[in-house]
Parts: structure tokens; sequence; C-alpha cells
């Protein structure tokens, strides 16, 4: 048998711990890509959902610039038909102080 194709037994321990120490990292690494993955998917789920809250508090926002829009037309509305109606109520006094003469 050749000796250099036989290793000592210290140089195969030595190997054996090395390999040993690089499965360990190895594990350890994916366990850390696993935990960073699902931290990941953790915060971009959170992030998704506060873009959706925005969305509805600013859709909520918009209907209630719409409802006020619509309550001061009707205001305006409902204040010149009083106006109107004011003048017809003028008119007819007109009307008949004229027809009394």
């Amino acid at each position: 048998m050749s000796g250099a194709a036989q290793m000592p037994p210290t140089a195969k321990l030595q190997k054996h711990k090395h390999e040993l120490e690089l499965m360990k990292m190895k594990i350890y690494q994916e366990d850390l890509i696993k935990e960073l993955t699902k931290e990941g998917d953790f915060l971009k789920d959170q992030l998704s959902q506060s873009k959706l809250l925005s969305k509805l508090l600013k859709l909520g926002e918009e209907e209630e610039e719409e409802k006020k829009k619509k309550k001061k037309k009707k205001k305006k509305k409902k204040k010149k038909r009083e106006e109107v109606k004011e003048e017809h109520k003028e008119e007819g006094k007109e009307r008949n102080k004229g027809e009394r003469k």
C-alpha cells in the first residue's frame, strides 16, 4: 500500500471535523434564510395591508367630500327656492295693491 493513498487517522479526523463544521454552517445558513424569508413575507403582507388601508381611507375621505358638496348644493337650491318664493310673494302683494286701487 502506498503512503499517499491512505490518510493518517488524525488527518481523517480533521477532515471529518471540517466537513461537520461546514454542514453545521450550511444548516445554520438555511435556517437563517428560512427565517429571513418568513420575515420578508410578513413585512410584504404588512405593507400591502397598509397600502390597502390607505386606499380605503382615501376613498372614505373622497366620499365625505362628495357628501359635503352635495349638501352644499342642496342648501343653495333650497335657498334659491326660498328666494324665488319670497319674490313671488312680494309680486303677489304688489299685484294685490294695484288691484285694490
